[in-house]
C-alpha cells in the first residue's frame, strides 16, 4: 500500500510510523485512520520488525486531534452508519481492531490533543 498521509519506514528492526501532516499539526482524518490501521497491521505481521515507534512530522505537533473541517464537512447521515460496519470502533479508534503484542512507542513531539492523545494512548 502507497501512504498518502504517513511514512512507514523500517531500519533494522524498528519500524517509524511517522503521521505526516505537517500543515494541519498531524491532524487526523478518516484516510489516515485507514492508513494508520494498515501501517499497525503490516507491523504486527512482519516477524522481523520487533518494536514500533509512533511520531509526527514537523516539530510543532504530535498530532493536534480529528481534522475539524473534515468533520463538518461531513453531513452525510450515514457516514458514522457505514464507518462502523468496517468493523471499527470510530473514527478515533481505529488501532483497538489491531492487538499488537510487540512494544510499541508513542514518541510525542510537540502538542497532542483529543483523538491525537487517543492515538498515543492506544499505540
Amino acid at each position: 500500500m502507497e501512504y498518502q498521509n504517513i511514512l512507514y519506514e523500517k531500519e533494522d528492526h524498528v519500524v517509524v510510523i511517522t503521521l505526516n501532516r505537517p500543515q494541519v499539526h498531524n491532524a487526523l482524518n478518516r484516510a489516515i485512520a485507514l492508513e494508520l490501521h494498515h501501517a499497525w497491521t503490516t507491523f504486527k505481521e512482519d516477524d522481523d520488525a520487533f518494536v514500533a515507534v509512533l511520531t509526527g512530522a514537523g516539530n510543532k505537533a504530535f498530532s493536534a486531534g480529528w481534522d475539524l473541517k473534515e468533520a463538518a464537512a461531513m453531513t452525510d447521515p450515514t457516514f458514522y452508519e457505514e464507518w462502523m460496519k468496517t468493523g471499527d470502533s470510530g473514527p478515533c479508534g481505529y488501532t483497538h481492531r489491531v492487538d499488537i503484542f510487540k512494544p510499541t512507542i508513542a514518541a510525542i513531539n510537540g502538542y497532542c490533543f483529543a483523538a491525537g492523545l487517543e492515538t498515543a494512548c492506544t499505540v
